[in-house]
């Protein structure tokens, strides 16, 4: 009976090394598939033209058994013998077809992992974001538009300068709504002229609220039939840019003489409306006439720092009053404008032309719109002021700083 307990137990034996090793195997190579943890890992490796076998018991009792094989084990493509990508015992795994092995590349791709799991085949950057097509990838190009992502969120596809504003689709202006342009291209920004480009916006009345305009017997006009109420004049007939700073006159404003220079140094205003120069026609040269107007401007500048200077061109003469070939023609005014163009920056002094509005395609004041050849009628000085109305920017009040240096130049 005893012997018979004996083989009948003898029995069982196999089956339960057949289980333990099956459990030990299973924990080895499936890590966590059992809801217990195994008492030992099994790892098997390759080395030196042998295989490894490796257990290592969890309480710290390792164990390897060494199998040589006489000749080595080739990779898939069969054209180096597989090798260790790290001779350390920990590292005693079996090789990627790529040379990397189980620790070192554990997705047996053809790179080792970068830190966030991801590895440099399937992300090159280490950002964690599987590249798009382009190259770029989810975290840098979130649009996959392959263009680097700025901090606002837009990208150098969409938004080029990082403004968080869509250019236009000349791509060439990012407008300031009646400001000047903001160019791509700084070549771009100079116009014909030599001035930079402006984008002016349409106004109404209440611009001209805070507003001043200074001239002569043309502006004079303005102030008796533009319908502008609550704008400041400080205009006289003769007014020449020789005396406008000290000439004692009325203003709109009041039944008091003053000069200019008091007036402006009592008053501060936004804009200036300045317009000379009929008057100083025959005397002097277009160059000393704009010295002289360069340095009015300066003394405007130091008594009214911010407000912004509209230069308004000396209006043409009509064809009738031209052909008298007198001092007053043309060709005179056409010079001086020249010379006094250079003196706006269109950044705080900007230039106005308006003989667009009164002039034909030949540069002749209108005969039907004036009654002397000079002075227009004052059914149409309504001409003059939709001009500057339409010609208007948003005003900005810091130091005059212009980036743009005005210089009066010689005439040719």
């Amino acid at each position: 009976m005893k012997r018979k307990n004996i083989l009948h137990n003898l029995t069982k034996i196999p089956l339960l090394c057949l289980i333990t090793g099956t459990v030990f195997l299973s924990d080895s190579i499936y890590d966590g598939i059992l809801p217990w943890p195994s008492p030992f890992h099994i790892t098997l490796g390759y080395t030196d033209h042998a295989f490894e076998f490796s257990a290592d018991w969890n309480w710290g009792h390792p164990a390897k058994v060494r199998m040589n094989t006489p000749d080595p084990v080739l990779p898939a493509d069969g054209n180096v013998p597989l090798e260790k990508a790290d001779a350390s015992t920990a590292n005693d795994t079996f090789p990627d077809p790529d040379g990397g092995d189980g620790i070192n590349d554990s997705d047996i791709g053809n790179e080792v992992p970068d830190s966030d799991g991801s590895d440099t085949a399937s992300d090159p950057d280490g950002s964690g974001a599987v590249p798009h097509p382009d190259g770029g990838d989810t975290a840098s190009d979130p649009d996959g538009s392959g263009a680097v992502s700025h901090p606002d969120g837009s990208d150098a596809a969409s938004d080029p300068d990082g403004s968080g504003t869509v250019p236009h689709p000349d791509d060439k202006w990012e407008q300031e709504p009646g400001g000047v342009d903001e160019p791509a291209d700084t070549e771009a920004a100079i116009g014909e002229d030599g001035l930079p480009l402006v984008s002016y916006i349409q106004v109404e009345d209440d611009y001209f609220d805070d507003a001043v305009f200074i001239g002569d017997s043309r502006t004079r006009s303005l102030q008796l039939y533009a319908g502008l109420e609550n704008t400041t004049f400080l205009a006289d007939t003769g007014l020449t840019i020789y005396t406008v700073l000290d000439k004692k006159l009325t203003p709109s404003t009041s039944n008091s003489k003053t000069t200019v220079t008091d007036y402006l140094t009592q008053h501060q205003f936004r804009k200036i409306y300045l317009m000379l120069g009929i008057n100083e026609l025959g005397t002097g040269t277009a160059e000393s006439f704009c010295r002289s107007y360069s340095g009015v401007l300066d003394q405007l500048r130091e008594l009214q720092p911010d407000a912004i200077i509209y230069l308004q061109a000396i209006l043409h003469i009509s064809e009738s009053k031209d052909k008298e070939h007198t001092y007053i023609n043309n060709a005179a005014i056409i010079e001086r404008n020249e010379a006094l163009k250079s003196l706006a920056d269109n950044e705080h002094i900007f230039w106005l032309d308006s003989n667009s509005a009164v002039c034909d395609e030949d540069g002749y004041l209108l005969d039907s719109y004036t009654f002397d050849g000079v002075h227009l009628q004052a059914k149409y000085v309504y001409l003059l002021t939709d001009y500057l109305k339409q010609h208007a920017v948003k005003v900005n009040t810091p130091p005059y700083q212009p980036s743009f240096t005005p210089q009066p130049r010689a005439v040719p």
